[in-house]
């Protein structure tokens, strides 16, 4: 076990604020992506292109993406448990099904979304001068929606064994990627929507990258080999009885 992240020795509290503080902080970043894209497309593209991208494409995005982050806090506790008992098998087990299973939901998801994105902005009463905005901004998002749950599993994955500073990292580069991006493509290059939406799928490949680039060079029990992954059964029932409530 690595002393570093191990919050059962020295003072509670400290270890505590240590720990909590990156991860409250990185919420606040990660917020950011649909606050700053609305902004940047209200001030360089008009009122119209905003209400696109901070109407119906927002609360979808919230929804569906917060829903499947709940999953990987399912994971998160489950890894955990492990770690802290020690159970290294366990953990290698948890972590394969966990990362899989971030995979093929993001997959899942993404085409789902796109697929039927017409249908869910009907849904939700999408006027009819930013639906095609609204639409266009939504599928180049979603087709990306695989690279935001495997950045927050692998998020999930350190934090689960005491390192929350990492993904913190991970996410303050990606926001201010996201940023110089989003100014690139829409106040140079004229890219209107899409190139808040393309600038917030970079930014987000970036962050899942860094994530796994540090998930598969480690040594650790938690250290992801991609040949080894797969489902297991057992894993993952309790992974997904923790997450679905959430």
């Amino acid at each position: 076990m690595n002393r570093n992240h191990d919050l059962t020795e020295g003072p509670i509290i400290r270890r505590l604020l240590v720990f909590f503080l990156p991860i409250a902080a990185g919420t606040l970043f990660q917020q950011l992506y649909n606050a700053v894209d609305a902004f940047v497309v209200g001030k360089f593209v008009g009122t119209g292109a905003l209400a696109a991208v901070g109407g119906s494409p927002a609360i979808l995005i919230n929804l569906i993406i917060g829903f499947c982050v709940s999953l990987s806090g399912g994971a998160s506790v489950v890894i955990s448990h492990h770690f802290g008992a020690q159970s290294y098998e366990e953990i290698r087990s948890a972590v394969k099904t966990s990362y899989l299973m971030s995979i093929v939901l993001g997959v899942i998801v993404g085409a789902l979304v796109i697929v039927f994105s017409p249908t869910l902005l009907v849904w939700l009463k999408t006027p009819g001068d930013t639906y095609a905005d609204a639409l266009l901004y939504q599928r180049i998002y979603f087709a990306g929606s695989i690279f935001v749950l495997v950045f927050n599993m692998g998020s999930g994955i350190l934090r689960a064994v005491g390192d929350s500073r990492n993904p913190f990292y991970y996410l303050v580069c990606a926001s201010i990627i996201n940023i110089v991006l989003d100014l690139v493509f829409v106040a140079y290059f004229r890219m209107g929507v899409s190139g808040v939406a393309y600038a917030t799928i970079l930014s987000q490949i970036v962050s899942a990258i860094l994530s796994l680039y540090v998930l598969t060079k480690t040594d650790a029990p938690y250290a992801i080999r991609w040949k080894e992954l797969k489902i297991n059964g057992s894993e993952l029932k309790t992974i997904l009885s923790i997450g679905l409530p959430t």
